[in-house]
């Protein structure tokens, strides 16, 4: 609410409305090539979604694909990875994986997949999004067996904005 506020204070001396940024953020997709048309209206529906909403980012969080079976058929992968890359000009989208698509905890085999425009996050990242002259950083961090681990090796950067989830 604060945040909300300070944006309408803000555009009430330029008599301008100014957005916030939106993101738009599903998990648990499980996208099964044996149910392709079907799978397809679901991704459909979330990218129209992501359109009307006019958000800055879409966060695919964990288990896009259903089964490694699915992750590995090629021709599928390159349809769903076509569907999203047709989107990147509008908003961006980030992919963080989900137990479904690990192996031990291991995505490093998926980094070799041509994901063209769309941020793959295999390990744990900050990312920042931008609008106009408001910034929002993210945390992304994929499935892991045992978390303890991370905040051992991991040592994010200070937080350069207002806003960190």
């Amino acid at each position: 609410m604060g945040m909300r506020t300070r944006l309408l204070e803000r555009s009430a001396h330029t008599n301008k409305e100014k957005e916030m940024i939106k993101i738009l953020h599903t998990s648990d997709i499980h996208l099964d090539a044996g149910k392709d048309a079907y799978c397809m209206e679901i991704l459909d529906a979330l990218l129209d979604r992501a359109k009307k909403e006019n958000v800055a980012a879409l966060f695919l969080c964990g288990d896009l694909f259903h089964t490694d079976s699915d992750l590995f058929n090629e021709d599928f992968r390159e349809i769903v990875i076509e569907k999203l890359n047709n989107n990147t000009q509008q908003f961006r989208i980030y992919y963080i994986p989900g137990n479904h698509e690990s192996f031990n905890g291991d995505y490093s085999f998926m980094e070799a997949f041509d994901w063209k425009q769309i941020d793959f996050l295999p390990r744990a990242k900050i990312c920042t999004l931008e609008k106009d002259d408001e910034k929002l950083e993210i945390v992304g961090i994929p499935h892991s067996r045992n978390y303890a681990g991370l905040f051992h090796k991991w040592n994010p950067a200070k937080k350069s904005t207002k806003l960190r989830i």
